[in-house]
């Protein structure tokens, strides 16, 4: 089986690219920069966790012209620090990401969405929708998977520990600073990471299960 994966650099995308191989998927890291003001440091991350892991080496998509776009993903501006939601993000990442690995023979591609999802485009609706959107526009079967979908946070992190994942080489800020500002919601999802460690109540073989269906 072959799966490319939009890779960000961050712990739940970069645990994904691990289990998937270590479950004899062939991957590949697939990493888009959409104007995101963190892209050079999760650009830096993806390339230096594949390394560490011994991944393929990850496929980088400009699309930097959609930092138009105002979010505070892509906006520095107190205005919109508190809204990180860019709306469409991740039906344009599946189209981009789909449209290169379909280049390069793979027909599969894999989002790193976890429970709880902040977003309306990061649930099991989306992913559907996305799958037959693109099948449709391709003109043959495209799968989008999210395996990673039931499990939450804590579980995901578990899980690249139990399996030996380089988590210190991933990179997790929205604002994209050297050191990371502890205020955004990924500083805030990796503090409690460090400050909690429980064992996943699932294991990796379910994680497998779902990827093969």
């Amino acid at each position: 089986m072959k799966v490319a994966v939009l890779a960000s650099g961050g712990v739940d995308s970069s645990v994904l690219l691990l289990l998937l191989k270590r479950n004899g998927v062939r991957v590949l890291p697939i990493h888009v920069n959409y104007g995101q003001l963190a892209e050079p440091k999760e650009w830096a991350a993806l390339k230096r966790f594949c390394r560490a892991a011994h991944l393929p080496t990850p496929v980088r998509i400009q699309a930097n012209g959609l930092k138009l776009v105002p979010s505070g993903l892509t906006r520095k501006s107190r205005h919109w620090r508190g809204n990180p939601f860019f709306p469409g993000r991740n039906l344009i990442l599946a189209a981009v990401g789909a449209s290169v690995a379909f280049s390069k023979g793979f027909t599969t591609i894999a989002f790193g969405f976890i429970a709880n999802a902040l977003y309306p485009d990061a649930t099991k609706g989306f992913i559907d929708v996305a799958r037959q959107s693109l099948s449709e526009s391709f003109g043959s079967e495209i799968q989008v998977i999210a395996p990673l979908l039931p499990f939450n946070k804590l579980e995901v992190a578990e899980m690249g520990r139990s399996s030996g994942a380089p988590l210190g080489a991933t990179y997790s800020c929205q604002l994209g600073t050297s050191r990371p500002c502890g205020r955004c919601s990924s500083c805030l999802d990796l503090k409690k990471l460090k400050e909690v460690s429980r064992p996943a109540s699932r294991s990796k073989l379910a994680v497998r299960q779902r990827i093969l269906r």
